[in-house]
């Protein structure tokens, strides 16, 4: 898997309009994702699952935000799907952990 390098100018954007917690997060997930250490099988807590799926969103609202001209948006956007695909996978995984827990009920 190859890392997804966020440019200065997206670094410098999301810390301006969405904080840098989020700027933080971002830049985490990408490169654990990297080293192959975000494994979707895992146990996940709800509370990561929730954080991937607001970064995803808060994201791809930003992104949409900006002009069609502005060079960062297909970065914004880019970044946004990775974050979501991941959220999905993870979701996906637990769910059915959830039922295979509720059936042995």
């Amino acid at each position: 898997m190859t890392y997804q390098p966020i440019s200065a100018l997206m670094r410098s954007e999301i810390r301006r309009t969405m904080g840098r917690t989020a700027l933080i997060a971002l830049q985490d997930h990408m490169y654990h994702k990297a080293l192959d250490y975000v494994d979707t099988t895992a146990n996940w807590e709800t509370t990561e699952i929730l954080e991937l799926s607001e970064l995803a969103h808060r994201l791809r609202g930003y992104a949409e935000k900006l002009d069609s001209t502005n060079q960062i948006k297909i970065e914004a956007m880019r970044l946004a799907k990775t974050i979501w695909n991941d959220f999905a996978a993870v979701y996906k995984v637990a769910m059915k952990r959830t039922q295979v827990t509720a059936y042995a009920a």
